[in-house]
């Protein structure tokens, strides 16, 4: 535990356990009481286990329960962002959780009628990005490694390990080689390494940003979120056609709206969510913005 010189920051007790019974609830308070009696002194969290929302119960209020991405895809972007959204409004007074991000990869056996949604790098990306953007502070990636399943449960007979299951991929496949969406990961976890502790305590502020010119009939959405005098921006593009744009943003320093690019118009990919930093610290310089 990170309490006692360790690396452990949440002890999850509990997944998918939904709702609706009472002897669930009796379950996970019991499960509670055991980790807290064996000195588990970090916070305890659950993922889909709607009982820990109840506040009026100690035991439930003191459980931090959270969403699953639930095969988020382009398809399904909105879906997920809803899961975040309710995460965050449930859970007000401790992080935002999604957990099994960006999730599908077959995790079902031969003998139950299931088809994984096509996953590739930019679904890993856009995903991240998204609940990010919707106030989620802790995730995880599911699944990243692909391993051989000689139990048959998780994977189909035909395919044992989950890297080799179309129409998805690991990551990191089960013999150590790398997939297109395993330098997509490690961009996401670097970019979160130096600019994670100020992005999930940025707050979005309404009407920051707004588009001032697209070349496509249905502009980007854009939304700008701030903490401090530093920002971040977030363009998504749902068209299958680039776009070129024009935005402006407000400087959280001077509150003066700023013009981006301040010459000609800059490029937002199809189907892309693009996130940019806002006046950021870099040694004894401050970059403005960058594209």
């Amino acid at each position: 535990l990170i309490t006692n010189g360790g690396n452990v920051i949440l002890v999850q007790i509990e997944n998918e356990f939904a709702g609706g019974a009472h002897y669930k609830r009796v379950v996970l308070s019991d499960r509670y009481h055991r980790a807290r009696k064996l000195g588990i002194d970090v916070p305890i969290i659950a993922c889909n286990t709607m009982d820990a929302w109840d506040f009026c119960d100690p035991v439930m209020a003191d459980i931090i329960n959270g969403n699953n991405s639930d095969q988020a895809r382009w398809s399904s972007l909105e879906r997920a962002a809803h899961r975040a959204r309710q995460t965050r409004q449930m859970e007000f007074n401790a992080p935002g959780i999604c957990l099994e991000q960006p999730m599908g990869q077959g995790m079902y056996s031969s003998i139950v009628p299931f088809t994984a949604k096509p996953l590739d790098s930019n679904d890993y990306t856009v995903v991240n990005k998204l609940f990010r953007r919707e106030g989620v502070s802790v995730t995880n990636w599911y699944m990243l490694y692909g391993g051989t399943n000689f139990g048959y449960w998780g994977a189909s007979f035909a395919a044992s390990s989950y890297a080799s299951r179309e129409p998805v991929s690991c990551p990191i496949k089960e013999g150590g080689g790398l997939t297109e969406s395993y330098y997509a990961v490690k961009l996401l976890g670097q970019w979160l390494r130096n600019f994670g502790h100020a992005e999930v305590r940025a707050q979005p502020v309404e009407g920051a940003a707004r588009i001032v010119h697209t070349s496509g009939d249905k502009p980007p959405q854009i939304d700008q979120k701030v903490v401090g005098t530093q920002a971040f921006i977030y363009l998504l593009e749902m068209q299958d056609a680039d776009q070129q744009v024009v935005f402006q943003y407000t400087d959280p320093r001077t509150q003066q709206r700023v013009t981006v690019p301040s010459v000609g118009t800059m490029t937002v990919a199809a189907k892309s969510l693009l996130r940019l930093n806002i006046n950021t610290t870099i040694g004894q310089s401050l970059l403005n913005y960058t594209t």
